[in-house]
């Protein structure tokens, strides 16, 4: 039951049984449409079994290879794929298998009974991120849909550039996560530096649940590890054969063990009365005096709440550990329910789009990922889209990810996530509810990034040019991070399909690559990418303050808007906790005394929308960006519409922005490469030559290279990847490279 949201295209192709079998069940959907009020009960019973989660890592932390091993523990596929060998489930493009590594987001569905409980099974949505930062739309629109996640750290390595940003994503959306420290058949694993990493790094509040047993051992493997909460004991032997066993008393003596589930103890005792009772009583023994479900049940009271992050252990590409990060899951991880997101009910329909993809030769054309929050979409329905008026009917079938095509479900009901066929006119982001249900509110979007580099696009001849606007319009449907301008630097309309230059806006070289590569394969389109070219903000130099009065006569009657604004610049440090959104500018709609204003809510909405219009384009026409915004005060005449308050806010904050002074800033790029100790002076030198700043320099434990970091502007770093290649020949690693803010541009 797993398939990958692009692969879809190609499985509908193949996909005559599929649609057979849908036509087969048609009276089951009859019946079952007549029966939906019996349901309701069932649905509600059903959704505490259920998991929808994500896993989240730095590029090659084992997230693909993971999600094979889950898939077949489950008896989902009877052999593991590899990612070296491109036959993974979730990895099927051909570019993600020449590169191993993810593109696009790919979600799997599957049952799971519990290895301790088996008569207690889970239905497992989960979904297989990319770690590259050019496809972080792809983490940010799963985020948004998920309920919890696993955050996967090599135990070679620890935290990396992209695990911190991935975990400020899911900061963002609430999402309690459990901490899988993954790769420990590396002879250089190291289970407490991993922990001592993510303590300094992201969070020191975490609850270690499994113990590699010699973990710092450096002249063998891990050769097994103990569940502190079930005092389990996993021995992986010679063949690589992990067996599992109670412990016994000589286990309870390894000083490893022993200070783990003490540890463990003591942090829920501070939460738990129960526990707290138990270690004050004069018959305390920490392996004797409590059973496993009391502490399984306070390691998830304290996950859900967002206090702490339960640490587990595996090797994926082993296979150890995989049924207990399994059980992790169910047992940690919150179901639909009581997710911190949004809570379901089995009312009116809810559902959020968050995924669409088209393909020409597809024989539905266009495909919607949804997620079911509350009610259920059924065969025939006729869907509204929230605050957007557009209408789709459902067709006759409805889909849930399984094997290598698209399993027909009767139903998508609460807590589930299901794919909508034939689509139309939804868009990703948007709200659907029953047609006629004016009381759904539209849900909240995920954060989509601005491009940070830009190429031309040329097709082969003139009359290439409708069909390459059109796909391209079809690509930028589906990818919201991708942007199509004209050489005027405007957004391309819908209607405007015979523009000469056409220029294409993504998040990095590779994305653009990825277009490009796309355009040949399903639109048959050989198209040209021109020279990258960076995206430039700019910011204002000093703060400023300004008082505005507009007055409008609008049919006899006169209208005026009165406001004071004052900007500063925002601290770099500030930028990064923003929303990528409102582009790291932070608006503050409060009085100077920091009461809130006496306004409406239309009123504010105005103000809103005229902040919003007059940072798109700032005194150098670039996007504004690292600046805070303050409305000191603002006073309107009674009557006054909101289109004159908008446009005189609007107004008020050009001429703000024109007093504090311009200056240019430019995108600055954090890189970690993997050097040999030899050419580490050699590599310091090209970084400073590329106007690089040194942040710290670790030794790569058993690989006798170092791991340097350094910040550099992206104009610098272009095609970086295959200058570092060429220049050390093949030697030095480039780890990673993520945008990590906007900075002054460098001379």
């Amino acid at each position: 039951m797993a398939c990958c949201f692009m692969c879809v295209g190609r499985l509908l192709l193949q996909s005559k049984n599929v649609m057979a079998i849908t036509r087969n069940t048609s009276s089951i959907f009859t019946l079952f449409n007549s029966k939906r009020s019996s349901l309701r009960s069932c649905h509600l019973e059903a959704i505490d079994r259920i998991r929808n989660i994500g896993i989240l890592a730095h590029v090659d932390g084992g997230k693909t290879t993971l999600t094979e091993q889950m898939l077949f523990s489950a008896g989902v596929i009877g052999s593991c794929g590899n990612v070296d060998k491109g036959n993974t489930v979730t990895d099927f493009l051909e570019m993600e298998r020449a590169r191993g590594i993810t593109i696009n987001s790919a979600a799997v569905t599957f049952n799971w009974k519990h290895s301790s409980k088996p008569e207690e099974e889970y239905l497992i949505n989960l979904i297989d991120t990319p770690g590259h930062v050019d496809f972080n739309i792809e983490v940010e629109r799963a985020l948004r849909v998920l309920d919890g996640v696993l955050v996967l750290l090599d135990a070679s390595a620890g935290i990396q550039a992209q695990t911190s940003a991935v975990w400020r994503q899911a900061d963002r959306y609430r999402l309690p996560r459990v901490v899988v420290i993954n790769k420990l058949d590396k002879p250089n694993a190291n289970f407490k530096r991993c922990i001592a990493s993510l303590k300094h790094k992201l969070t020191d509040r975490l609850l270690v649940c499994h113990v590699p047993l010699t973990a710092d051992n450096r002249e063998r493997t891990v050769p097994g590890f103990v569940d502190v909460v079930s005092l389990t004991k996993y021995s992986i032997n010679e063949s690589n054969i992990l067996s599992s066993s109670l412990c016994t008393e000589s286990d309870f003596l390894v000083k490893d063990v022993v200070e783990a589930r003490e540890n463990l103890l003591t942090t829920l005792a501070d939460f738990d009365d129960t526990i707290a009772d138990c270690i004050l009583s004069e018959t305390y023994d920490p392996f004797k005096s409590l059973n496993d479900e009391v502490i399984s049940r306070a390691v998830r009271k304290l996950c859900l709440d967002l206090n702490f992050c339960p640490v587990v252990c595996t090797s994926a590409l082993k296979g150890w550990g995989i049924q207990t990060c399994l059980d992790a899951v169910c047992d940690f991880l919150p179901s639909p329910r009581n997710s911190n997101v949004l809570h379901v009910s089995d009312e009116s329909l809810t559902a959020f789009v968050f995924k669409i993809f088209s393909n020409p030769n597809m024989m539905q054309k266009s495909l919607a990922y949804v997620r079911v929050y509350s009610g259920s979409i059924q065969p025939g329905d006729t869907l509204t889209v929230v605050g957007g008026g557009a209408e789709e009917t459902v067709q006759k079938r409805l889909f849930e990810t399984a094997g290598d095509s698209l399993k027909p479900v009767r139903e998508i009901g609460p807590g589930k996530l299901g794919v909508l066929v034939g689509v139309k006119h939804v868009k990703n982001g948007d709200t659907l509810c029953r047609k006629g249900d004016k009381n759904v509110q539209k849900l909240s979007e995920f954060a989509v990034p601005k491009p940070v580099v830009y190429c031309q696009v040329e097709a082969e001849n003139a009359k290439q040019l409708p069909k390459l606007a059109e796909a391209l319009r079809s690509l930028c449907r589906e990818d919201p991070s991708l942007h199509i301008l004209d050489s005027n630097g405007m957004e391309v309309s819908e209607k405007d399909s015979t523009s000469l230059d056409l220029v294409l806006g993504g998040m990095g070289n590779l994305h653009l690559e990825v277009v490009k590569h796309r355009l040949l394969q399903e639109y048959d389109l050989d198209v040209r990418l021109g020279d990258l070219n960076v995206q430039h903000k700019e910011s204002i130099k000093a703060p400023s303050t300004l008082t505005e009065a507009s007055q409008v006569v609008l049919q006899g009657k006169q209208h005026s808007v009165t406001s004071s604004l004052s900007v500063y610049p925002l601290p770099q440090e500030d930028a990064s906790r923003f929303d990528p959104r409102f582009e790291n500018v932070d608006v503050v709609l409060r009085g100077g005394s920091g009461t809130k204003l006496n306004l409406s809510e239309s009123y504010y909405n105005a103000i809103r929308s005229g902040v919003r219009d007059s940072l798109k384009y700032g005194n150098l026409g670039l996007p504004v960006c690292n600046v805070k915004l303050v409305l000191n005060s603002v006073s309107i005449s009674e009557g006054c519409s909101t289109a004159i308050v908008q446009s005189s806010i609007a107004s008020a904050v050009r001429k703000v922005l024109k007093q504090a002074g311009s200056q240019l800033l430019e995108p600055y790029m954090e890189v970690d490469l993997l050097v040999p100790f030899d050419l580490i002076s050699d590599v310091i030198d090209d970084v400073t030559r590329r106007q690089g700043q040194i942040g710290d320099v670790t030794e790569a434990e058993g690989q006798g290279s170092s791991r340097l970091h350094f910040t550099a502007p992206l104009n610098r770093l272009l095609d970086y990847s295959t200058e570092v290649r060429l220049i050390f020949s093949g030697k030095v690693t480039l780890e990673s490279m993520l945008l990590t803010s906007y900075s002054y541009k460098s001379e």
